[in-house]
């Protein structure tokens, strides 16, 4: 993907879009995808960097709900396993089963979870991952010597999939291009122009690189911006708001010592009445995660202090070496834009988690769901598209789409880096330039490769780009993130040619970025 090239493909266009998305996280993404992946021609516009929000602060696990079974949601608890299924399926290289165990006090709770789990195992038609099983308190203890066993008679574990989000996401975009899509970040629609008749005809938005605007025709536009929508909302109806209920959930990363091994942990018993996960990932252990209530959704949570503390004290009732506040390398919060009811739209609510508004304007938006069915979720959003505007496409393939770099049938897989690409790519540019092995910080896997691939191939375009959401530095350890800083700086500089003033103002940027991920 080459932002340079895209950006010059819109410029010379003189023909209307099929599709234009607004929105770079998971559902605009998958949108595109599914889009493109059925003959249209689409361009996705993102205000800032793909993934930016929601979508790079998940907990990055990819379940059918477990805590769903209780309520009875049965029949959303099988469509979320059977898009884990197709996850794991498609995307082996970045999607992965991981085993959890659930701690049990008695024989009520065993009795309550073994028959739950083994339901979930049923509903998930045991695919991809294998069946749920009872370890007793030997078991346990020799399985998780990192847990507090000895309060507990034994433990059920069952399986559900491990993801790194942004990782996947920009594999759904480089996949979306290579079947035509145009995708750009930094590209911040500013309005909605609308025919006599007050439909949509073209999107006006700005590149923020250039500051140049530019208008595009479109005969379908869709809102995918996720906990924005109701500031996109506003640009086609003045006073539509208020769609979206935000939610913050923030997690906290502690060292892999904390909780060794490959299998993860759920913790039933919070002060909240939610589930909290300790999970590993990328070698490290992610904790979290909170549900509070906001008024407003802000375009870069903070962790608030008591959701912290209420992370680290759950934990302390599991883990037999509680971490505290001075443990943290990373915490971090995620808006959830949960869906608010009922629509003041015309409104297809095709599951309980996620909705589909018909506007006067023919704009289509989509709020609400989760990570795991985004690409259900995308499926339907065009599916509608196709009925508002009467385009004769073919059905959604989406579940059967490897995504871009993944092994296909009948081909030998190629090797992959922990960074999620293809290893031989990588290793081509180190024997170019030898230097680009160094390690770009220390106590993380990155190296400057990463870096060089990920502004040539991954439109990064800056500080935050490279160590948020094409690495996850920032997300594993804020500090080493910060001394890598300049590093990364060297390299944009070298790539795309960046002056110096903005160079500093882009480290003066990440280092507040960084702080507010420091637990201090």
């Amino acid at each position: 993907m080459n932002r340079i090239n895209f950006l010059a493909r819109v410029a010379a266009r003189h023909k209307p879009f099929d599709l234009v998305v607004i929105g770079g996280g998971a559902t605009g993404a998958g949108i595109a995808l599914d889009a493109a992946s059925r003959d249209l021609d689409v361009l996705l516009l993102e205000r800032d960097d793909f993934g930016s929000g929601t979508s790079s602060r998940s907990t990055k696990i990819i379940h059918g709900g477990v805590r769903y079974l209780a309520q009875g949601r049965i029949g959303l608890v099988r469509e979320a396993l059977r898009e884990r299924a197709y996850l794991i399926q498609n995307a082996p290289h970045l999607v992965s089963p991981l085993a959890f165990f659930v701690p049990i006090e008695n024989l009520y709770e065993r009795a309550k979870y073994f028959s739950g789990l083994k339901l979930y195992d049923v509903l998930s038609g045991m695919r991809q991952v294998d069946p749920s099983s009872w370890f007793g308190r030997t078991e346990f203890q020799h399985a998780a010597a990192a847990v507090q066993t000895e309060r507990f008679s034994g433990a059920m574990r069952y399986f559900d999939g491990q993801f790194d989000d942004t990782r996947l996401l920009i594999n759904i975009l480089a996949t979306a291009a290579e079947a035509g899509a145009t995708v750009l970040n930094y590209a911040a629609v500013v309005s909605l122009n609308k025919n006599r008749a007050g439909h949509l005809r073209s999107v006006s938005f700005c590149d923020r690189e250039s500051d140049q605007t530019h208008e595009v025709e479109a005969k379908a536009v869709v809102n995918a911006t996720g906990a924005a929508s109701d500031t996109v909302l506003s640009l086609d109806q003045p006073g539509q708001t208020n769609t979206i209920l935000p939610s913050q959930g923030t997690h906290v990363v502690v060292a892999k010592e904390f909780l060794p091994g490959d299998d993860a942990l759920l913790m039933p018993r919070t002060p909240d009445g939610r589930i909290m996960f300790a999970i590993p990932w990328l070698g490290h252990v992610l904790l979290g995660t909170t549900d509070i209530p906001l008024p407003t959704a802000v375009d870069n949570p903070v962790p608030k202090d008591e959701e912290i503390e209420m992370i680290l004290k759950v934990s302390a009732n599991y883990l037999r070496q509680a971490p505290t506040r001075k443990d943290v390398l990373s915490c971090f919060a995620g808006i959830r834009p949960l869906v608010r009811a009922p629509s003041e739209t015309k409104a297809s609510k095709v599951s309980r988690e996620h909705r589909i508004d018909v506007l006067p304007s023919k704009l289509i938006s989509i709020s609400g769901g989760k990570w795991t069915t985004y690409r259900h979720m995308a499926a339907q959003c065009v599916d509608t598209i196709a009925s508002t505007h009467n385009f004769e496409i073919p059905k959604s393939q989406t579940h059967t789409l490897r995504f871009s770099s993944t092994p296909v049938n009948g081909v030998a897989p190629r090797r992959f880096s922990d960074y999620g690409t293809s290893a031989d790519e990588l290793d081509k540019l180190i024997t170019n330039d030898p230097t680009l092995d160094d390690p770009l910080c220390d106590g993380l896997p990155y190296k400057k490769v990463h870096c060089v691939w990920a502004i040539r191939n991954e439109m990064a375009r800056t500080v935050e780009d490279v160590l948020a959401r094409r690495t996850r530095a920032l997300f594993l350890n804020a500090e080493s993130a910060l001394d890598a800083a300049p590093a990364v700086l060297e390299i944009l500089t070298r790539e795309l040619a960046i002056e110096p003033l903005t160079g500093q103002q882009q480290l003066q940027s990440f280092a507040a970025r960084a702080a507010e991920y420091r637990c201090r």
